[in-house]
């Protein structure tokens, strides 16, 4: 056991995996293996399959890194709960001190006129502290203290999901350099079908605001502002602007049939046309759940778990 390691890439032998490269500390070395299980992530497990040479064969060969098998799914397929956020100030008829915390309440539902069932979700918060523009999730405790502890200074938020996206992005590497990020393309609301479906969302959210339980503890609307409901056009691109991840990012190294081509792995979570190498994380998930993404990561682990135990 050795803390403080990152690895560069998987070191294969023809087409079998058999160890890693590994940084620590300054120290370059090897480690040999009968079998690798990648466990990075969504983001980290394509990105060490792609400088490892398992991607798409053009990808690396534009960065004279040697394919080892051409998977032309690495990478792509990037799946995440897009979300929104309708915002107000306090309303007279909501007080409370600093250290109450937030009030949270959920809804989950069916976008009117979709066909997937329990695709939205609105979630209700109030007194939270004011979002950091151009800051994506900032976790709440690290969110910067207002100045003031008065509840005036918080807002109340409606936060706005689509759980069953249809759009789809991509992870590509920008070098083959291990210490660069890779490139991620989102591709939020590329389809109408999204656009339509957390449009409808944030209306909804809006006339939740305006029942008469609700109303006194709202004061005016943050935002979105008026100029952005005026129409279909309007709103889609208040979305495009402010659509945001809800740190749920998945598929990027699905699981499929041997059929399908961009089926990275098979039901057993081994990288397909390699050997001794499997992923176990969300990048594996053929597509996303309606739910936060960690207990089906967790089932997963436990599932190849079985599978590695059973010589599967």
């Amino acid at each position: 056991m050795r803390p403080n390691c990152q690895v560069r890439r998987v070191l294969f032998q023809g087409k079998r995996a058999v160890g890693l490269l590994v940084d620590s500390r300054g120290e370059t070395f090897t480690v040999a293996a009968n079998e690798i299980v990648l466990s990075a992530g969504a983001v980290g497990s394509p990105h060490l399959l792609l400088l490892s040479g398992v991607g798409p064969a053009e990808q690396l060969e534009k960065l004279d890194i040697p394919v080892v098998q051409d998977k032309p799914g690495v990478g792509q397929n990037l799946k995440d709960h897009p979300k929104v956020y309708v915002t107000w100030e306090v309303g007279d008829g909501l007080v409370a001190p600093y250290n109450r915390g937030a009030g949270n309440a959920a809804l989950r539902l069916t976008a009117p006129g979709s066909h997937l069932r329990n695709d939205l979700s609105i979630s209700f918060s109030t007194l939270v502290p004011p979002r950091l523009k151009g800051i994506s999730a900032v976790p709440r405790n690290q969110r910067p203290r207002p100045e003031s502890e008065d509840a005036a200074t918080r807002h109340i938020e409606m936060m706005i999901a689509l759980l069953l996206p249809t759009s789809r992005g991509e992870l590509t590497l920008t070098s083959p350099d291990y210490r660069v990020q890779p490139a991620m393309h989102y591709n939020y609301l590329v389809e109408p079908f999204d656009r339509a479906r957390l449009r409808e969302g944030v209306r909804l959210a809006l006339d939740l605001a305006g029942q008469p339980e609700l109303a006194p503890l709202l004061g005016k609307r943050i935002e979105p502002e008026d100029e952005d409901l005026t129409s279909d056009d309007t709103l889609d691109q208040w979305l495009l602007r402010e659509a945001t991840t809800y740190s749920h990012i998945s598929c990027t190294c699905k699981m499929g049939p041997s059929d399908d081509p961009l089926a990275v792995v098979d039901q057993y979570g081994q990288v397909r046309g390699v050997e001794g190498l499997r992923i176990v994380d969300a990048s594996i998930m053929p597509d996303l759940v309606r739910a936060p993404i960690n207990p089906a990561v967790i089932m997963l682990a436990e599932r190849v778990a079985d599978f590695i135990r059973a010589g599967r």
